[in-house]
C-alpha cells in the first residue's frame, strides 16, 4: 500500500476492512483476502519544526507551523550586540525577513550576532571597545587622592555617565565617548554595573 498525502499533509488514520474485518498492515502490505477489500484513509495537516540557532539574542517564535502558514518572530537582541545578519533556512534556500510562508518541511532561523564597540578618546588617543567591556585607563595613582572621570560624547557633546568599577576602570558605555580626568582628595566611591544606568 503506497499512499502519497497532499503538499503540507500526512496521514492521520489508516484503516483496511475486508466483510467488517480489519486487516493488519506490516510494512505497507497485507495479506489479500477472499473478499473485497476497503481502504479508507484519513488526512491532518504535517506540524514542521522551527528550530532557532543563534546565539546572543531571543527569538520568540511558534516551534512548529503547518504549510502556508505566515510565521512571525521576534528579536530581542542582547545589549551590546546588533544583527549583523538573519536567515530563515531551509533546502539551500535563505530569507532575510521578519516573516516567512512556512514550507512543507522543517526550518531553522540562523544569524549572525555581533558584539558592538564604541570609540574612545583620551589623551589624544583614539580607539574602539565593546560596550559592556571593562576599560582600564593608564593613570598613575596620587597616595591621598582617587582619580575622577568626566565623559562626553564627542559627536553630540552630551555628558555621558560612566560606571567606575575601579579606580581608573569603568564600563565601556554605548557611546562614542572622550574622557578627561582629574586628581580629588579622598576615597573613591565604586559603583557596580547592576545598579548603574548609562545616560547617551
Amino acid at each position: 500500500v503506497k499512499i502519497s498525502p497532499k503538499l503540507g499533509y500526512e496521514i492521520d488514520k489508516l484503516t483496511i476492512t475486508a466483510d467488517g474485518e480489519k486487516l493488519e498492515l506490516k510494512n505497507n502490505k497485507f495479506m489479500m483476502p477472499s473478499a473485497d477489500v476497503t481502504i479508507n484513509a484519513t488526512f491532518k495537516l504535517a506540524d514542521y519544526k522551527i528550530t532557532v540557532d543563534i546565539k546572543n539574542c531571543k527569538i520568540t517564535v511558534p516551534e512548529t507551523a503547518h504549510y502556508g502558514d505566515t510565521v512571525m518572530y521576534e528579536i530581542e537582541v542582547d545589549y551590546g550586540y546588533w544583527v549583523s545578519q538573519l536567515s530563515v533556512e531551509y533546502s539551500h534556500n535563505s530569507r532575510e525577513k521578519q516573516h516567512f510562508i512556512m514550507p512543507a518541511e522543517d526550518v531553522t532561523i540562523t544569524g549572525d550576532i555581533l558584539r558592538i564597540s564604541r570609540s574612545i578618546r583620551f589623551e589624544n588617543n583614539e580607539w574602539r571597545e565593546y560596550i559592556g567591556d571593562t576599560v582600564t585607563l593608564d593613570i598613575e595613582p596620587q597616595t591621598g587622592y582617587h582619580v575622577e572621570f568626566e565623559a562626553w560624547n564627542f559627536m553630540s557633546g552630551e555628558i555621558v555617565e560612566i560606571v567606575m568599577v575601579g579606580e581608573t576602570s569603568f564600563i565601556m558605555p554605548d557611546s562614542d565617548i572622550e574622557v578627561s580626568y582629574s586628581y580629588v582628595k579622598g576615597t573613591p566611591v565604586t559603583e557596580t554595573a547592576a545598579n548603574a544606568v548609562n545616560i547617551y
